[in-house]
Formats: C-alpha cells, structure tokens, sequence
C-alpha cells in the first residue's frame, strides 16, 4: 500500500492521494510478486511527473519511485505492507522461510498444537522482526496473524513444510488498515 502526503490542505487543493493495491501469492506456479510494469502520472502542487514502477516492485520501491519525482510534484509517498495468515487446517510443526527486508531470510519453525491458537507462531515471527521487519500481531482472533512491514517490502513464505501434505492456510494481502 502506497501513502502520500500533501503539504496543501486548503479545500481547493484537496484530491485523492492514496494508491492502494493487494497481491495475491497462489503458492503454484512462482514466489515473486504480481506487480507489473507500469508508469504512473503524479501529480501535485508543483507539477506532474511520469513515474516508473518496475516489475515485481514491492510497495517500498514504488514509493521511492515517487519520492525521486518530489522536487517536480510536491508529492511525497509512504509505504507499509499487511498480509493475513489464517485458515490453519492442521496442528504440527510448520517450518518455513520469511522474507522481508531487502529478501533477507529467517527460518522459522514452530508447533502449531491448536489451529485455534496460532501464539507460537506469532511469537516466532516477532523473534525474526530484527532479521526481516516483519511484525506479527492478531487478527479479530488467535486464529488470525496480521503481519506487518512498516517500511513497505514484500512479504513472503517459503519452502513451507509441515508433516501433513494436505494442510491447508489462506495467506491473504490485506490494505494500509489492515482489511482483505
């Protein structure tokens, strides 16, 4: 999710200044992100600028993008990354690698003994926030991980593993407020 500030808020220089988007891993065919080339055109109190977002750009990287273009737009961004992790269908040890900040890894591993109470897994997210700056925190219940990246990087799981090869989770995008 992309933020900008204005430094104009007179009710004439008020406009929509929010681009927000979600991406969804399906766990199939690849591990990068669905971000697509394109080019956006800001524009701010000082003027436009078109502005390039690469592929498979994580939000951090298009804000910066719009960053650059500041001096000619009056338009500065923000960034912050939410995804949800809920729907666990099976208790036993989940074992994989997460990745934030600047593709840096942690392994983590734990036992899920109540796919009711995802506690140990939330901790063990948070023990790697220094790693990866991804936050963990619960959702409407202990059923739900909110993970957060305040600085806008991707966040992805990989090489997930678990003793059972039918477990199930849904592992969802969600925006800045942290909804679906």
């Amino acid at each position: 999710v992309i933020s900008f500030s204005v430094d104009n808020t007179s009710s004439s220089a008020l406009g929509s200044f929010t681009l927000e988007g979600t991406a969804v891993y399906d766990g199939v065919t690849d591990s990068a992100n669905e971000i697509t080339a394109s080019t956006l055109v800001v524009s701010g109190k000082l003027g436009s600028a078109n502005v390039t977002i690469g592929v498979g750009s994580s939000a951090k990287d298009a804000a910066l993008a719009i960053n650059a273009k500041e001096s000619l737009t009056g338009v500065s961004a923000s960034a912050v990354t939410k995804a949800e992790l809920s729907a666990v269908s099976a208790v036993g040890t989940f074992s994989f690698n997460l990745i934030g900040n600047a593709s840096a890894s942690a392994a983590i591993s734990v036992n899920v003994s109540d796919v009711s109470n995802l506690t140990g897994l939330r901790d063990a997210i948070n023990e790697k926030s220094g790693v990866t700056g991804i936050t963990a925190a619960f959702g409407s219940d202990t059923s739900k991980i909110i993970m957060t990246h305040l600085s806008g990087e991707d966040i992805k799981l990989e090489n997930l593993t678990h003793a059972t090869t039918t477990v199930t989770m849904s592992f969802q995008a969600f925006d800045k407020n942290g909804s679906g």
